[in-house]
């Protein structure tokens, strides 16, 4: 590819990275590593007409993102410029040239970014074991017949797996625990799973973190139940209720309790001094 052809490219892929940082506020930032393309083809689908999902080499994006960021800042300060207009716009660049790290990319989304999110997590493809790979959960063989010849069983040996022949093929007697989780996949290991047809792992986007308006948040947080929140919420309220009436400052939360113990304690020293008090009786 020429220089000529390569400016072309950069300057293509640039205009459309800085049209989707003007028009979509949420930006899901996705760890693409060891995904697939049929992951990548169903979600493109999927998310059609709700976000627009964006490729491209780290060192093009965030050199796009400083021009733009660079143009954004220049507007500003000229005469006349609103300082806040595109506020927003100038605050997520920033966050996205900070956190494009390692193999990701960028899903641009509307308001409504939390359907998008839902469809992401849905989307798992099985995927084989790759050579070198720490392996992300434990891999057992599955009893049943298999397509490979007698002239095979060696490769069950090296695992202790009972076999038995059954019509001309090996058939596979229990259920075996041949890799575990944390392991880094050998070559014999690749090769075992290959031959018995075993696609152990699943494939999938990770979202990372998500840029709202210039905030950078915790997929994590995003996603959280709104059952757990609530609880959170109230634990947090109650502990903070709880500090209030120890160090004696009232707060909202902590005056009904002030007063409901101011009253107790009324009616308590009105029973010791044989003193009636109407709101006692």
């Amino acid at each position: 590819m020429s220089k000529r052809e390569k400016k072309i490219e950069s300057d293509e892929c640039w205009f459309k990275l800085w049209q989707l940082t003007e028009e979509y506020p949420v930006v899901l930032i996705c760890n693409c590593f060891l995904v697939g393309n049929t992951v990548l083809s169903q979600l493109r689908s999927k998310i059609r007409g709700k976000g627009v999902m964006l490729f491209g080499k780290n060192t093009l994006i965030r050199a796009g993102l400083k021009k733009k960021l660079e143009i954004l800042n220049i507007n500003s300060s000229c005469k006349g410029a609103k300082q806040t207009a595109n506020d927003w716009q100038r605050k997520n660049l920033e966050v996205l040239i900070r956190n494009l790290q390692g193999k990701v990319c960028m899903i641009f989304c509307k308001e409504e970014f939390l359907e998008v999110i839902e469809i992401v997590n849905k989307i798992t493809v099985q995927r084989p074991a790759r050579l070198g790979e720490i392996a992300p959960a434990d891999v057992y063989t599955v009893p049943g017949p298999t397509d490979l010849d007698p002239t095979k069983t060696c490769y069950f040996a090296v695992y202790n797996i009972a076999t038995k022949i059954s019509k001309g093929k090996i058939e596979i007697v229990n259920k075996a625990h041949i890799i575990k989780k944390g392991q880094a996949i050998q070559e014999n290991d690749k090769n075992m799973l290959e031959h018995i047809g075993i696609h152990p792992f699943t494939s999938k986007l990770e979202i990372s973190h998500v840029v709202d308006h210039g905030k950078l948040l915790s997929s994590s947080v995003i996603t959280m139940d709104k059952s757990l929140l609530i609880q959170k919420f109230c634990e947090g309220a109650k502990t903070i209720t709880a500090l209030s009436l120890e160090i004696g400052f009232p707060i909202p939360n902590s005056i009904p309790l002030s007063i409901s113990k101011g009253v107790n304690f009324l009616s308590n020293l009105a029973s010791l001094s044989n003193y009636s008090l109407k709101k006692t009786h």
